[in-house]
This record gives structure tokens, sequence and C-alpha cells, in this order.
């Protein structure tokens, strides 16, 4: 009696296989997708039970904006292997461009089960309700990234700009200041906070933030935004020592000494005002602001 055996493909199949396989490399090196899947195609046919090739294909149709024929072989690949990451990543970006979204939490869920998620899962699918105008579920996204990967400084940017537009600041601020807790007071986490209070014209904080950025980062670029902070909360005098601080080590940033004319004209003292004005236009005969600013002095009027 014959023993029964597995169907092997004959060897014509496997040398036709390869030859697909091959020109469908050669075309994505080329950058031509469009032959990459017609070659794809043809091998999918001939190797209908093959994760790769099933993997492969849908993440062509994904890339070329088939997202429907791409979930339909994502969700095939998924069946052959369901533990599989790329996979689960490709099916979720793929169900949120056919805007399923319980395909696309369920695949994240996977992902976090298997101890496989990563920060930019949670970014897409936070922007993915972010730009559905489901605020809520989107924090959620956020927040749960933020739960597995603390003091992420993507997910951070992104909850905190959600929280800026639907203006929760009270939640803003409490996002920034855990950020900064988190990570220690870092240079970026103070840099980013003080961005974000500069944007939104509260001064006083930026003013506390940029004050310890400077304490680490003497540069002139935070001493300027440490001096217009200053400067716009009401402090004259933190704002004077910030821009003479920036000008012992960069005597001609024009910044700096433009806005000591205006600290100058609003403590009263118009003909140091002026001298910085024109040490201004020494330097730059084009500086704009600084003709402004003494065309008003001249008037007798601070800008």
């Amino acid at each position: 009696m014959k023993k029964n055996r597995a169907r092997q493909p004959s060897a014509a199949a496997q040398g036709k296989a390869q030859k697909l396989l091959q020109e469908a490399t050669h075309a994505l090196q080329a950058g031509d997708s469009k032959t990459a899947i017609r070659r794809l195609e043809k091998l999918y046919k001939l190797m209908p039970d093959n994760y790769s090739v099933m993997q492969n294909l849908a993440a062509q149709h994904h890339l070329a904006g088939d997202n429907r024929k791409a979930l339909q072989l994502f969700k095939r690949a998924l069946a052959l292997q369901p533990a599989a990451v790329e996979t689960l990543r490709g099916l979720g970006a793929a169900a949120r461009a056919c805007n399923r979204p319980e395909e696309a939490a369920t695949a994240v869920e996977k992902l976090i089960q298997a101890g496989q998620s990563a920060v930019p899962d949670f970014r897409e699918q936070g922007a993915f309700f972010a730009r559905r105008g489901d605020a809520d579920a989107a924090i959620e996204w956020y927040r749960k990234g933020l739960s597995l990967n603390p003091g992420s400084t993507e997910l951070t940017v992104d909850l905190a700009e959600l929280f800026h537009v639907i203006g929760a600041y009270a939640q803003l601020d409490e996002l920034l200041h855990a950020y900064i807790d988190q990570t220690g007071a870092s240079d970026h986490a103070l840099d980013l906070a003080a961005g974000y209070f500069e944007r939104q014209n509260r001064m006083f904080d930026a003013r506390d933030m940029l004050t310890r950025l400077y304490a680490s980062r003497n540069s002139p670029e935070i001493g300027v935004r440490l001096g217009n902070a200053s400067l716009l909360s009401g402090d004259m005098d933190a704002a004077e020592s910030a821009y003479l601080d920036v000008c012992l080590q960069a005597p001609d940033n024009l910044s700096a000494l433009n806005n000591l004319g205006l600290v100058k004209a609003a403590q009263g003292e118009r003909g140091a005002a002026e001298e910085y004005y024109r040490q201004v236009l020494r330097l730059s005969p084009c500086f704009g602001e600084a003709w402004r600013n003494l065309a008003a002095l001249r008037r007798f009027e601070t800008p």
C-alpha cells in the first residue's frame, strides 16, 4: 500500500515561483510598486497558503493605498500566524485607513498583550481618533501609551497638542509637569514646557521654565527667550539681566541689544535706549525693528 504524501509543487512551479519572487524583489528595489504587486499577486495564486507572500502582498497594497485589499490579506496572514507582530501592526494601519476603529483597536490590544507594542502604535491610534473628532478616545490612547512608555516625548507632545486644541489647559499643565518630573527636569523637558507656555502667552510660566533651562544650558538663544518672557511678564530687571548676559556671550546679538533698548525705554532711560538701537543699526543697518523703535522713541512713545 502506498503511503499518503503531502502534495509538493512541481519543479516547474517552484521555478516559476522563484522567478516571480526575484522579479518582485527587483521591482521593489527599483521603486516600481505596481510591477511588484503584479508579480506578488501571481505568486500568491501559486502559493495561496504561504504566509510570507501574503504578508508582503498585503504590505504593498497598503503602501499603494488599496487598504481594503490589504486588510483582507492581513487577516488571512494573521490566521496563519496569529502572533505575527508585523501583521498585527499592518492590520491596525489598514483598519484605520478603512475607518474601522474596532479592528484597529483589537490589533493594537493584541500587540500590548504580546508585549510588542511601541510608541508609534499609540500615536497612530490617538491621531486617528483625533482626526475623527473623538478627543476622549484619542486621550485614552495617548494615556495608555504613556502608561506603558512613561516619559515618551512623542506621546507627551501629541497629547499636549490635543489638550491645547480642546482648551484643556489644566490637564496640559498637569501633563507637562508630570513629564518634567518623570524625565528629571531634563533640558528637553524644560524646553518643551517653556515652548508651550510661550505659545499660549503664559509668560510667567514660560519664564519659570526658561530660568531653570538657562541655568543648565547657558546659550544666547535661551537667554534671549528668557529675556523676552521676563520683558512680556513685566519684570524689567530680570529681562535686562538676561539680555546683558547674552551680550557678554555674543556682543553682536541683535535681538538682545534691541530688546535692551525696549527695557531702557520702559524704564524711562531714553538716552540709553537710543544708544542700544543705534548699536543695533551699526551692526545691521537694515534691522527694521530697531528703526521702528528709534522712531517711536523720538515721538516720545514707548514701543
